[in-house]
């Protein structure tokens, strides 16, 4: 940095000055990480699906037994949320580290918070993945039909009323069940589908509103026989969801925005082991979710944004449970044969 007075003069008569190198401070650990479509879609290693790049992200473990889930900076998986379009989601991601469940040409931007996320994505203690969906491209209609060794996609879409209007449809089906066999003797099976049906209008340049329709199935297991018995033995495990959104986005002002959206969705998580000449056990949970999110935006300067609404939840939830009584205290378990 120029001192107030130079060191020397050079032989043209000109001031030379001392140049000082000040050590930075290191910067402090990220508290958000916000990757848009173009971004998401060139990180290598994540084979056309977005929103893998979150397992490239610093902090970020899969969970155990390719559940879907992430463990961010330690913390145990359940106490990351996974948010779509502002509302949270019972997962993100298909069994035994398949995609997401969102088809990759809806996916807008990806918002990661290792920690210190948002009040608006609350009821969880570690970190968020939000995830927020967008139309395709509204020049034309356009058709992707995608095929692969593990799945197969088609999406559609096509604008209407002068552009104002656009309607999105698209569904994924795995065939891991057909392929499986080939590689073991185990009658093991696991599958997979998804599906999208978007219906966004444009009102006016200050109100537009959008309707969603998406869901998720997951499925895999074993059938076979017990070596020790011989007889059938079969365990399952299944868990998908089924979401209605409707959303409103109103411009109120060039700084100040009224975003309102709501949800209806169904959840499930089953759990079954059936084996012969020993009792079945049988898990079942099933949820019913309302929430309605309601806030204005207003961005007060450059570097200050300030938010308000309410974040309403409410959900109704049911669990059925089969499982084999213990004997009593003090007596012998029955022999096995």
């Amino acid at each position: 940095a120029p001192e107030s007075d130079p060191i020397y003069l050079d032989p043209r008569g000109l001031p030379r000055y001392r140049t000082v190198v000040k050590d930075r401070r290191p910067p402090a650990a990220a508290s958000e990480v916000l990757l848009t479509d173009e971004e998401i879609t060139k990180v290598p290693g994540t084979f056309g699906d977005p929103t893998r790049v979150v397992a490239s992200l610093p902090g970020v473990a899969r969970s155990p037994f390719g559940l879907g889930y992430f463990a961010v900076r330690g913390a145990s998986f359940q106490n990351t949320g996974f948010f779509i379009d502002g509302h949270p989601a019972l997962y993100l991601y298909h069994l035994l580290a398949g995609p997401g469940v969102i088809a990759p040409e809806l996916i807008g931007s990806l918002a990661f918070y290792p920690g210190g996320y948002p009040v608006k994505y609350g009821r969880f203690a570690a970190g968020a993945i939000v995830l927020e969906t967008k139309d395709p491209p509204n020049d034309r209609w356009h058709a992707d039909i995608g095929i692969d060794l593990f799945k197969s996609s088609v999406l559609f879409s096509t604008p209407f009323d002068d552009n104002k209007g656009q309607v999105t449809a698209s569904y994924r089906r795995s065939y891991y069940e057909l392929l499986l066999p080939a590689f073991t003797d185990n009658d093991i099976f696991l599958r997979f589908t998804d599906y999208q049906l978007r219906l966004t209008y444009k009102f006016s340049p200050t109100l537009k509103a959008k309707l969603l329709l998406l869901g998720a199935e997951d499925a895999t297991g074993q059938n076979g026989v017990i070596e020790d018995s011989g007889g059938a033995n079969s365990t399952n495990f299944a868990l998908g969801f089924h979401r209605v959104l409707a959303a409103v986005d109103w411009k109120l002002a060039p700084k100040l925005t009224f975003t309102n959206s709501a949800i209806f969705e169904y959840d499930h998580t089953d759990t079954t082991r059936i084996a012969e000449d020993a009792d079945d056990i049988v898990v079942k949970l099933t949820a019913f979710i309302t929430q309605l999110r309601s806030f204005l935006t207003w961005k007060a300067s450059k570097n200050v944004t300030m938010e308000a609404g309410l974040d309403a939840l409410y959900g109704d939830i049911a669990g059925d449970f089969e499982v084999p009584s213990l004997p009593p205290l003090g007596d012998p378990r029955p022999p096995l044969f």
